[in-house]
Formats: C-alpha cells, structure tokens, sequence
C-alpha cells in the first residue's frame, strides 16, 4: 500500500513508534473515522475509502467494518501490551498518520488563548480537548496569498460527529452541502451557540473503555474565514450583496455567514467535547463513568428539548392571557362544586 511501511520497517513496528509520540492525535483520528464507518451513511462519509479494502474496484465494507470492531484499546497498543495483524496496523497507519493535513493536540490552557482570539465565550463550557490542523507548506501559502489585504475573521461551524472524518481530510465543501433557506455554500456562525446546535453528540463506534473519548462525543470547528465577495454575512454594514446563490430567505441572517468559494475558509481548530472523565478503579486502571440517562438524552437531544420547552412556555403563556380560557375554568370550577353540593360562597366544607 502507497505510503505505508516506507522507511522498511513493519506497519507494527511503525504504528507503535507513531502512537507513543502521537497518541492523542491517532486517538480523534480513529475516532473520527470509526464513527463514519459505524454510521449508516458509512458509503457515502468515507471520503476516502482505505484503499486495502477496495477489492475488484469496489469497496469492502462489510470486511472493513468487521475489522474495525477488532481494534484494540490504542493506549496499550501503544505500551506494547497487545499486538495486532499487519493487516489492521496497515488500516490503522492509513487511519491516523497518512494524510495531508496533520493533528496537533494542543493543552487545554490554549481554550482561553482562543477566547481571546475569536472574542467569543462558549456557552457549552471549555472543550476537553483542542486540536490545531496544519496545512502542509502548498496549502498555507496558498491561503496567506489568498487572505492578503484582506480581512481574516473567525466562525464557528457545526456537524454531525461522522461528517468530520470526510472534513478532515477535504475540508469544507460547499457543493457537498444541501441547499438550505439562504443558499447555497457552506454555512457557519460567528456564535458558538449557534454552530453547536448543529454539532449534536454521537456514537465513536468505540465503547468508553477503548477511547479517551468514550462512546459519545461532540466535535465544533473553528474556522478561518478570508472576507471575500464570495462570503456573505450581515455584520458589516459595508457589505452591499448579503444573498447567496438561490437563496429562498433572501439575505443571510445576523450571527450566520454563508461561504460560496471553499477556497475562502479553511478548518483550523476542533473543539472537542467528550463524556469520559478520567477516573480510576482499584486496579489503577483508566475507567470512564456512565452518564445518567438524563444526561445522554440532553447531549443528544438537547437542541429539540429546549425548543419543545419554549414552544410549551409560549402555549401556556398564550392560554394564562386568554380570557375564554379562564370563562373556561370559572364554569368547570362552578359545575365542580355544583355537582358536590357545595356553594361557591359557602366557606364550610
């Protein structure tokens, strides 16, 4: 296979080597891709497919997908403590180390660095984990010539958890996306509120025990925006064209911003937010808790939950303002009594 085992030594060896220097980097990566390969879109979300599992010019996913449920804990992969075929660490290189944009898991004090940066406070608390992407030289001078003299602004963009293996590799594309109320292009917010109801929590294909991430998680990306005729946006009262293409709202709402040229953005941070909490058992080993079943119901439905209440809130408010419902009440209340024998005006029950 192109790109792995290069330097002559074994995939294991190699992958081993990989691990113990970039372990968290391999560990969201693998993440990343097992959601993706667990998920039933998995056809259309492996964007690239492993090319050692493409057999006769199609791919194999039952084979993949069957060899994925056997990979083992990376962290005593990585200690040496287990050991794996040459087939899967070959899967696992392609995975997590062979591709054009590169993972650097930066330390969680980096969050108020970037709180600074975007000016931004993010509702849903600090991230567990922070990745930065590095772009290999092509790529990030193709953008500083791009954003010269121009101004460069931060968004925040939102998907679901098996999306991010295929943005990870391609970024974002505007023409993958469906065409929504404002138009066509990729959509973004300058709120993190905002992009974070599109970032709902979801299944790594990995159970707590196997992932520093545990079996659910949620990733939010911060992006690099370049203001651009071909970005549009209502924050700047200069901007005259605010309308994508066959946009069906007319101009874009306050707080979103609609990308039409993909050269125009690119992914630079993952904010990565996780329900593993680092605990020990009595053996000392590593252990994740369970979340409460309110809490996984929240994490996953929080966004419709919230909108159930407020459209509840404004019902109850609309009938404690209704006259006709409380004549209503008033004659339920006066049949009750009636029908007890009891006088509205008789205090002695």
């Amino acid at each position: 296979m192109e790109g792995v085992g290069d330097d002559n030594r074994s995939s294991i060896e190699e992958l081993v080597d990989y691990l113990s220097q970039h372990f968290y980097e391999a560990e969201l990566s693998l993440a990343l891709f097992t959601a993706a390969v667990t998920s039933y879109r998995c056809d259309s979300l492996l964007k690239p497919f492993p090319p050692m599992y493409i057999v006769d010019g199609e791919p194999d996913i039952s084979a993949l997908a069957a060899d994925v449920k056997s990979i083992p804990c990376l962290k005593q992969l990585a200690a040496g403590k287990l050991s794996i075929s040459s087939q899967l660490a070959d899967l696992l290189l392609w995975v997590v180390k062979y591709r054009k944009t590169k993972l650097k898991h930066l330390p969680t004090s980096s969050f108020d660095e970037l709180t600074k940066q975007t000016g931004k406070y993010l509702p849903m608390g600090s991230p567990q984990h922070v990745y930065e992407l590095q772009f290999n030289e092509q790529s990030e001078a193709a953008f500083t010539n791009l954003a010269a003299d121009r101004k460069v602004f931060c968004a925040f963009h939102g998907s679901r958890l098996e999306n991010f293996f295929s943005i990870l590799h391609h970024g974002l594309c505007g023409h993958m996306n469906k065409t929504s109320l404002f138009g066509e292009g990729t959509y973004l917010s300058t709120e993190p509120s905002v992009a974070a109801n599109f970032s709902p929590w979801g299944h790594t294909g990995r159970s707590a025990t196997q992932s520093v991430f545990g079996h659910s998680m949620s990733v939010l990306a911060l992006c690099e925006v370049i203001d651009d005729p071909s970005v549009k946006h209502s924050f700047d009262s200069e901007k005259v064209d605010r309308k994508a293409p066959n946009s069906m709202g007319g101009d874009v709402p306050d707080k979103y911003v609609v990308v039409t040229n993909n050269d125009m953005l690119r992914v630079k941070y993952l904010l990565v937010y996780s329900e593993a909490r680092k605990s020990h058992d009595s053996s000392g080993a590593e252990s994740t808790p369970t979340p409460s079943l309110v809490t996984r119901l929240l994490r996953k439905h929080g966004y419709w939950l919230s909108l159930f209440f407020y459209v509840f809130v404004l019902l109850l408010i609309g009938l404690f303002n209704s006259k006709s419902f409380w004549r209503q009440v008033r004659r339920l209340y006066e049949n009750t009594f009636d029908s007890l024998g009891w006088s509205g005006s008789d205090s002695s029950w």
